[in-house]
Formats: structure tokens, C-alpha cells, sequence
């Protein structure tokens, strides 16, 4: 079971994002912290529509919401370090050359557990996650890879290499 479990019923966007972060931070770093920087900032969107004391900000990009003032000060700052740590590592991982590690997307994922937690817990109108719940980077599990055909057994299948995808 995810450790996400309590966006589902509520934030399946956000779930189904952090979710699969959270099933390939171990065999796919990279593309793992680019779904935990897309998960923050369908987040970080949500929030801004919903919550009427945060003014829109004049752009739409995720720095631009980051850095309103109004968010900057949610729980004395707390939501803003872990956001900005989430963006930077998924900018860094789509613009770098260096993949990151796994034990910096397990750190990154580790943040996005601690915004989406706040997330349903402040913004949740239906059961609340416990308080008393933590990550647990020993739950996290790699994920099995789809196995590759040969293009000869695609070929005694019925259809040649090239009828793939058709």
C-alpha cells in the first residue's frame, strides 16, 4: 500500500502523481523526482484555487506561486523550504546532466510526503490523516520493469517488428 494513501480519496491528482514517484523512486530516480515536483505543483495549484486567502498570484508558474509572500509564511515557513526543495531537485533533474541519486530522490519524496500530509490534513474535508504517521523510507520497494520482448518472439506472435505500436 502506498504511503500516499490518504490523497486518494480526495486528491487522486496529486495521489496518482506522488504515487508513482513514490513506486520508481528506487529503480527510476530521476523521473521519480520529476513526478514529486509534478505532484507538488498540481498540489500547490489546488491550494491557491481553493484557499481564498491566498491572492493569485500574476503568474502562473510554481516559483511564482512559491514565492508569494502569503504561502512563504504557511506554518512559519515550513511548506515553503519543503516546496522549494521538492523544485529544485525536479528542476535539477530534468536540466542536469547528473541523474540524481537514489538517496536524493528517497529525500525528495520524503519531502513531498510532508507537503501532501499537510495538504489533506489542512485542506482534507473528510477523514484526516493521523498525526502520528511518518515516511518510512524501509516501505519503499523497487519497482518490477516490464520485460522486454525480442523482437523474434513479436515476430512469432503474429506481426513483424515493424507492426508494433499499430
Amino acid at each position: 500500500m502506498s504511503q500516499f494513501a490518504f490523497l486518494a480519496a480526495e486528491f487522486p491528482d496529486e495521489f496518482s502523481m506522488a504515487e508513482w514517484a513514490e513506486r520508481h523512486v528506487l529503480s527510476d530516480p530521476g523521473p521519480a523526482v520529476i513526478y514529486a515536483r509534478k505532484a507538488l505543483e498540481s498540489g500547490v495549484k489546488w491550494v491557491f484555487a481553493y484557499d481564498r486567502s491566498l491572492p493569485q498570484p500574476y503568474d502562473d508558474q510554481l516559483n511564482t506561486y512559491l514565492n508569494e509572500p502569503a504561502f512563504k509564511a504557511l506554518e512559519n515557513g515550513h511548506v515553503f523550504n519543503v516546496a522549494k526543495r521538492i523544485q529544485k531537485a525536479g528542476n535539477r533533474a530534468v536540466h542536469d546532466a547528473k541523474p540524481p541519486s537514489k538517496l536524493e530522490a528517497v529525500e525528495v519524496l520524503s519531502a513531498l510526503w510532508q507537503f501532501c500530509f499537510w495538504l489533506a490534513f489542512t485542506y482534507g474535508r473528510g477523514a484526516k490523516p493521523n498525526p502520528s504517521t511518518r515516511f518510512d523510507p524501509h516501505q519503499l520497494t523497487i519497482a518490477k520493469r516490464p520485460r522486454k520482448r525480442h523482437v523474434g518472439a513479436a515476430q512469432g506472435a503474429g506481426g513483424s517488428a515493424g507492426d508494433r505500436g499499430r
